[in-house]
Parts: C-alpha cells; structure tokens; sequence
C-alpha cells in the first residue's frame, strides 16, 4: 500500500551533499540525515569551479578519492567533510559559471537504490561570511579549552618565575624571595 511505502521510505537513508568554506579553502561535505545506513554510495561530479593547483593537495572536488572511489557505509546521522582546495579571490566572488553538479546513488535496502542530483551554484556564495559554517557548540567548546591552555600556562609560568625569583636565606635556608 501507499502508506506501507512512505513508512519504509521515512526509514531510509536520506544523503546530501553540501561545501564548507573557512580561511583554508573549500571542503565537501557529505551526510546521511536519515534513520538507516547508506551503502554504496557513488558519485557523478562535473565541475567547472576555478581551483587553485598545489602539489599533493585536492584541486577540485573531481579530484577527491572518495568521488572517485564512492562510499562503502555511511551510518545515520555522520557527516564526513573533505578538503576540496582553494579558488582564487574566494572573497572578490566565484567566476561566472563556478557550478559544481553533483550526482550520487546509494543503496537504501538490496535491490534498491536511490538517485539523487544536487547543484551547487558558487555564485550563491561570493560574500558569506565564514562564520556562516561554524558550530556554536564547537566555538564554545575551543573557546574553553583555549582558556584551560591558558590558565595552566599562567599557573606554570607563575610556578617557574616564583621559583626563579626567590633565593634561599643565608642563615635559615628557607625560601625569601
């Protein structure tokens, strides 16, 4: 029946593709919002962004291994990020036409596969701000740590400056500073 149908389909993996983009460069997202594992994932990408070339580091998200390898397994609810490169003038704007189509299919039970297209228009991003990609929990979550760093420093910092600061007195050997 119709309803038997969206219940299974309501249990299905549901996989997405997104980018990322901070001080560094451009990363490619891939996640499975849904309730059940993806298996099999393959991906189809035509893209005409203008990457950067380094040596030993991904030009473009055509270059990365698991756009050419696919996806084994991909759990419920994990979102895998991979650095695709950088493009030139990110802030000045994309070139015109910087698109990158991405086709996947993945398998949501034997037998059967789902096929998805999604287009990534660059253009739609020319003047986002990288704090439009960043978690608050882990934002708050650094901030804290940083501050530990720092206090255990100050404290050890503070232990060896009293140490070398302070001498022992000639009659009673105890420590003055």
């Amino acid at each position: 029946s119709m309803l038997a149908d969206e219940a299974r389909a309501a249990k299905y993996p549901n996989v997405f593709v997104d980018i990322e983009i901070d001080n560094f460069g451009i990363k490619f997202v891939v996640g499975n919002a849904g309730a059940t594992p993806a298996q099999n994932i393959r991906f189809r990408v035509k893209d005409t962004v203008p990457w950067q070339i380094h040596e030993r580091l991904p030009s473009g998200v055509s270059s990365l291994s698991i756009v050419k390898n696919g996806i084994a397994y991909l759990p419920p609810g994990r979102t895998l990020k991979f650095y695709a490169g950088s493009v030139r003038h990110v802030k000045e704007g994309f070139a015109p036409g910087s698109v990158i189509d991405v086709g996947l299919s993945f398998d949501v039970e034997p037998g059967k596969s789902i096929t998805r297209d999604f287009c990534i228009d660059m253009s739609s991003y020319s003047d986002v701000l990288y704090e439009s990609f960043t978690n608050p929990a882990e934002e708050v979550a650094l901030a804290i740590r940083e501050t530990e760093s720092k206090k255990s420093s100050s404290v050890l910092s503070s232990g060896i400056i009293a140490r070398l600061t302070k001498s022992s007195c000639p009659i009673c050997q105890s420590e003055i500073p």
